[in-house]
């Protein structure tokens, strides 16, 4: 039985508060080998790169997120000529923030445990939250933010 896209996992990742590592490693370990991450729905290697990294395998996340961005730079699926997949560009977006910089939002503010892969010397971005701009600068030394 194979899945088109990882529903579990994006439950999992859509309600992180309400989990911890441990179910979201024997779901991921579960998953993962049923779920069709070539030509299965887009929306999987971006959710599959960011729950890789927040399970500390942030190479192996890379490789999720390099397969998921040649969806359209390499037209991997013959259909680029469409138009970009939208929806996994934002997985690529989200892939970075919430796996590789680890940035977490709730109601207290925000956390950041940076993910990045070995080749990656920082990681800088900003975000919105609650109206605030947040300058976020990640590296494997660690990280500073501005206002």
């Amino acid at each position: 039985q194979v899945l088109k896209q990882p529903d579990v996992l994006m439950l999992l990742y859509l309600l992180n508060d309400r989990y911890d590592q441990e179910t979201l490693r024997v779901n991921w370990d579960y998953y993962t080998p049923r779920t069709d991450l070539a030509y299965g729905s887009s929306l999987g290697p971006p959710i599959q790169a960011l729950l890789t990294a927040r399970l500390g395998e942030s190479e192996v996340a890379y490789e999720h997120f390099m397969h998921a961005a040649r969806t359209d730079l390499k037209d991997v699926r013959g259909n680029s000529a469409d138009g970009i997949h939208a929806a996994l560009a934002g997985g690529l977006w989200q892939a970075v923030a919430f796996g590789f910089a680890g940035l977490q939002l709730d109601g207290e503010g925000h956390t950041v445990d940076p993910q990045l892969p070995a080749h990656w010397k920082r990681l800088s971005f900003s975000v919105l939250q609650r109206g605030e701009k947040i300058d976020l600068v990640l590296s494997h030394r660690g990280s500073a933010e501005g206002g």
